[in-house]
């Protein structure tokens, strides 16, 4: 009987994956055991999903939750995994034919990944249950199943097909997390925080005794005192334009009530990722052992905020 005959090839190919994963298909025909072999799963799967709410949340949003499982269900056997199966068998073909491991053409390589799939698409069903605790134990269930199918479908050794898996998935996380980095630092660049880093990470001045701190939001570099005059290099990356804005020297590290009475330096409009070069007269400001202390503050919209903090040493 149709399904059942093919239910009854995925058990055995479970159960004796070194003998039952021998039977060649076509490309289209291995498409369709999978679709005959997850109709009774998906259906048990529904009904699981529906009658165990309590798996995904409690109250008032049970109801939500479980339609929305259901549906993400539904896709992942339909949509999501036989796409995962036809990349996947392609990632394990190149990789064989490139150690020269496979010898027969790729519907064999695609059948032997459906055959590997079998024990999770048969038991997705339960997954409202024991969750990811169980697509784990027949993940790696399928990961042997694999293993003999490459194996028999390429007529190669166990050793080899196991090689080729392993490779391919090592490579494919290592492509994948470049990937992610690449766009992590493509975004830092878009968003101005990696240029920030690379302007507050710069030599600070021309001597180790000149060091600026940056507060978060803000980046500074290059601090120089000579003849009584700070100079300092600052930029902002607060997510936005700041405007009206008065910088000013403090002595020590308490915050001041306002930049009257301290050395100033008006800034006006500041854009986002914007650095500028201030200047501040310290001249008649006490240093300790030769050195000046003490913090900028930038004065704006009523109110005082941090910038950085900075240790110079007169030229």
């Amino acid at each position: 009987m149709i399904i059942v005959d093919e239910l009854k090839e995925g058990f055995n190919i479970m159960l004796h994956p070194k003998s039952a994963t021998q039977k060649e298909r076509k490309i289209g025909e291995a498409l369709a055991f999978y679709y005959k072999i997850i109709i009774i799963p998906l259906i048990l799967y529904i009904i699981l999903a529906l009658t165990v709410p309590s798996t995904y949340a409690v109250g008032l949003l049970t109801g939500l939750f479980s339609g929305t499982h259901v549906i993400i269900g539904i896709l992942s056997l339909l949509v999501a995994a036989p796409i995962n199966l036809f990349v996947s068998a392609f990632l394990y073909h190149i990789f064989g034919k490139l150690f020269k491991a496979f010898n027969n053409p790729y519907s064999n390589t695609f059948t032997a990944t459906v055959y590997g799939a079998v024990p999770s698409t048969l038991f997705y069903w339960l997954s409202p249950v024991f969750g990811l605790l169980l697509l784990i134990i027949f993940g790696i269930w399928g990961f042997i199943i694999a293993i003999f199918a490459l194996a028999n479908q390429q007529k190669t050794s166990a050793l080899k097909a196991f090689a080729v898996i392993v490779v391919t998935f090592v490579i494919t996380i290592a492509i994948i997390l470049l990937i992610v980095v690449l766009i992590l630092v493509g975004t830092l660049f878009s968003l101005g925080l990696f240029s920030s880093f690379l302007v507050s990470s710069s030599t600070p001045s021309s001597t180790s005794s000149n060091i600026c701190i940056s507060i978060t939001g803000f980046y500074c570099s290059t601090p120089i005192l000579h003849s009584g005059t700070l100079s300092v290099a600052l930029g902002q990356d607060t997510g936005a334009s700041i405007n009206n804005v008065t910088l000013c020297f403090v002595p020590g590290t308490t915050p001041p009530s306002s930049c009257s009475g301290y050395p100033s330096y008006y800034v006006g409009n500041w854009p986002n990722g914007q650095t500028i070069k201030a200047s501040f007269s310290v001249s008649g400001i006490p240093t300790t052992n030769g050195k000046l202390l003490g913090a900028i503050f930038a004065s704006y919209g009523g109110s005082m905020q941090g910038v950085a903090t900075v240790t110079a040493k007169a030229t």
